[in-house]
């Protein structure tokens, strides 16, 4: 699966839902999120498209700004969250940069 695409312009918030993974008394607690080039090209600064902090109040949807990026450069966006249960889970998308 994959995150619409974003232009190295843009500052998007992208999300994951994890509702299917939880109990319905289950919350996010923690959230850790990574972000690698993983085609067309390379990135050294990956890591700072991750702006601001993650947005994990919305539970169970965990979200986080992202911006910058190379243009032609596909992305994987890479989350895990903890929640107050005791789960640690993960999830992750593709992420193309134009």
């Amino acid at each position: 699966m994959a995150f619409t695409s974003k232009t190295t312009e843009e500052t998007v918030r992208y999300g994951f839902n994890f509702s299917n993974l939880l109990e319905p008394d289950e919350s996010l607690a923690t959230s850790s999120w990574s972000i690698l080039p993983t085609s067309g090209g390379t990135d050294a600064s990956a890591a700072s498209m991750l702006f601001s902090t993650p947005i994990y109040t919305l539970s169970p949807v965990v979200k986080h700004l992202v911006t910058l990026g190379v243009s032609g450069v596909t992305y994987l966006v890479v989350v895990e969250i903890t929640t107050d249960k005791g789960q640690v889970l993960q999830s992750s998308q593709y992420l193309e940069v134009t």
